[in-house]
């Protein structure tokens, strides 16, 4: 039997076979993200100023004008 006919004989329905996996994955990425998140807070807090005050320094002086 081809892997095609025991698919449509199957009676495992792939779109819900699908659906699973879709969810499961988006599940891992959130899990992801939420490590990353502390992460990144903690990495902040070992920054010596504010975020604030580290994107004003990165600001050009003059407002990014050419010559």
């Amino acid at each position: 039997m081809r892997y095609g006919e025991w698919l449509r004989r199957s009676d495992v329905p792939i779109a819900r076979l699908t659906n699973e996996i879709i969810t499961a994955a988006m599940d891992g990425h959130e899990v992801q993200k939420a490590r990353m998140r502390g992460a990144i807070v903690e990495l902040r807090s070992m920054l010596p100023c504010s975020r604030a005050e580290s994107a004003a320094t990165l600001e050009p002086k003059n407002g990014g004008a050419g010559m």
